[in-house]
């Protein structure tokens, strides 16, 4: 693994909260942001992602898991997780895990990864 984690994080957030969100990520996270991307997009970026976090922006199904060749974890921002297919994460033994609030209250994942709650 090296030392900076490659990071997705799919968020509706505009592009100023982005940035306010990418001044506050650790260091040690390499972070790619896409606002509202297709699922097609979602599955190219996969492979090379160790760190999935979604901010309720869409399903995250069996297809998006099976592209996730590396993926160490699922972080949805919020206490939602109807739309994560749970059982394909558990199958290929990808960590699910939510905030325990709601992604309003928190301002990134300094935050949120110290309050992790398993699916």
């Amino acid at each position: 693994m090296s030392s900076r984690h490659r990071t997705l994080f799919v968020t509706d957030r505009g592009a100023q909260q982005q940035q306010w969100a990418l001044e506050g990520a650790p260091p040690e996270l390499d972070i790619v942001v896409r606002r509202a991307p297709s699922k097609q997009e979602i599955i190219a970026l996969l492979p090379e992602i160790e760190f999935f976090i979604s901010e309720r922006s869409g399903v995250i199904d069996a297809d998006m898991i099976a592209a996730g060749k590396k993926l160490l974890l699922i972080q949805r921002l919020g206490v939602q997780t109807w739309d994560i297919d749970t059982e394909a994460a558990r199958r290929a033994s990808i960590p699910s895990v939510t905030t325990y609030r709601s992604s309003a209250e928190l301002s990134w994942p300094p935050y949120c990864f110290g309050h992790l709650m398993p699916i």
